[in-house]
C-alpha cells in the first residue's frame, strides 16, 4: 500500500516533504544569477581597451582589456560608461573607446548623438545672449519649452543701457521650426510683451516709455557639440503709443544656448 495511504488521517504529511524540498531550493538559489544571464556583453574589436578607475581621464588606467575579451555595461556618467569584464574587474571606459565593440548578433555598437536628434526628445531649453538694442549694448536671458516637432514656446528678459536711455523687458514668444534634418538651421518667431525705456536724466522734456509691445523675428541655430546651440536672433519690436505714435526697437543678438 502506498505510503500516503497509511497516513489517510494527516494528509499535511503527504505534501509536507515536497515542500520543503521545493522551499529548499529556491533558499539556495542565487538571485543575482538570473539577472547576470541577462547582461549585454560586448566584445572588444579595437587592439585594446582602457579601464580607469573612475568616470574622467584624470582617473589612472587600472586593467586592459585586449582585442577579443568581453565586458559588459553596467552604468553611465556622462560620457563614461562603468564596465566588468569576464574575469570581474570594473572600471570606466569613455564612450568612443566602447563604441565600435561587436555586440552578441555580431553588430557594432553605436552611440545616439545628443544633438539634432536628440534635441527632437528634449524639452526645455536655457540660454543667453548678447548684441545691440537699437544701437545700445544689451544682454539677454531666455528658456524655452518644446511643445511640438516644430514649436517652443520661449520667455525672454532683456537689459539694454545707452548713452541716452535704459530699455528693459520681458516677452513670450512662439519659435517655429520649419526644418530640423540640417545641422543649421532656420526659425521665425511671434510674441508680445512689455518694454520699458527710461531716458537718462541729463535729457529735457525726455518721456518715459513703458508699454506692451509686439514683436517678429527671424533667425538661425547650429548644433555645435552635444548639447550646446550657437544661435543668432533679429527682432523687430513695435509699441504703439497711440494711433499716430509708434515706436520701433531692433535687435541684434548671438548667444549660446544648453538643452536638457
Amino acid at each position: 500500500m502506498h505510503a500516503c495511504a497509511r497516513h489517510a488521517s494527516h494528509p499535511l504529511q503527504c505534501i509536507a516533504l515536497p515542500l520543503a524540498l521545493l522551499f529548499l531550493v529556491l533558499a539556495c538559489a542565487d538571485p543575482a544569477a538570473a539577472g547576470e544571464d541577462d547582461r549585454l556583453w560586448l566584445t572588444v574589436t579595437r587592439p585594446y581597451a582602457e579601464m580607469h578607475t573612475g568616470p574622467g581621464r584624470g582617473y589612472p588606467v587600472f586593467n586592459i582589456v585586449s582585442r577579443g575579451e568581453a565586458f559588459t555595461l553596467l552604468r553611465q556618467r556622462a560620457d563614461w560608461l562603468q564596465v566588468e569584464t569576464a574575469d570581474g574587474k570594473r572600471g570606466w571606459m569613455h564612450r568612443n573607446t566602447v563604441e565600435g565593440s561587436q555586440g552578441p548578433g555580431g553588430e557594432r555598437v553605436q552611440f545616439g548623438r545628443a544633438g539634432r536628434e536628440q534635441w527632437r526628445d528634449r524639452r526645455f531649453e536655457i540660454g543667453f545672449a548678447a548684441g545691440d538694442f537699437s544701437g545700445d549694448p544689451m544682454f539677454s536671458f531666455r528658456a524655452g519649452y518644446r511643445v511640438g516637432p516644430h514649436f517652443v514656446v520661449e520667455g525672454q528678459l532683456l537689459q539694454a543701457a545707452g548713452s541716452f536711455s535704459s530699455t528693459s523687458a520681458y516677452h513670450t514668444n512662439i519659435q517655429v521650426l520649419p526644418f530640423l534634418d540640417g545641422r543649421v538651421t532656420p526659425f521665425f518667431s511671434i510674441g508680445a510683451g512689455r518694454i520699458s525705456n527710461e531716458p537718462k536724466s541729463t535729457l529735457v522734456d525726455a518721456v518715459k516709455v513703458d508699454e506692451w509691445a509686439g514683436n517678429a523675428g527671424v533667425g538661425v541655430r547650429a548644433w555645435l557639440t552635444r548639447r550646446f546651440i550657437l544661435r543668432g536672433d533679429v527682432r523687430q519690436y513695435v509699441l504703439t503709443r497711440d494711433i499716430n505714435n509708434n515706436d520701433d526697437f531692433t535687435e541684434i543678438t548671438l548667444g549660446f544656448s544648453v538643452f536638457f
